[in-house]
């Protein structure tokens, strides 16, 4: 299943933190698993991650986030979404330059 590119509705729900110290100077979040529950053309998005500090592991939590307007997947909208998202990127970047 995918977003609809023409229409993508994609919804923050949640997010959850936990620390096992508060010790640190520099933090790193890296994704440690995801999750999607799908129910017709609605789906809810699970991004678990791991927050470290150099090699120690100093916390964790998970984002949830809703979809709405599922579509079955299809690789030419796909690519056409992630182009367009790039161009969109690149434009704004080169705005702000300095």
């Amino acid at each position: 299943m995918m977003i609809n590119p023409a229409r993508p509705l994609v919804m923050y729900e949640s997010m959850e933190l936990h620390f096992d110290t508060l010790d640190f100077s520099n933090p790193v979040v890296e994704l440690a698993d995801t999750n999607m529950d799908i129910s017709g053309k609605r789906g809810t998005v699970t991004m678990g991650f791991v927050i470290k500090d150099g090699n120690n592991q100093i916390g964790h939590g998970s984002k949830r986030m809703v979809c709405s307007g599922l579509r079955p997947y299809n690789t030419d909208e796909i690519s056409d979404l992630v182009d367009y998202f790039y161009q969109r990127k690149d434009s704004f970047l080169s705005s702000v330059a300095v």
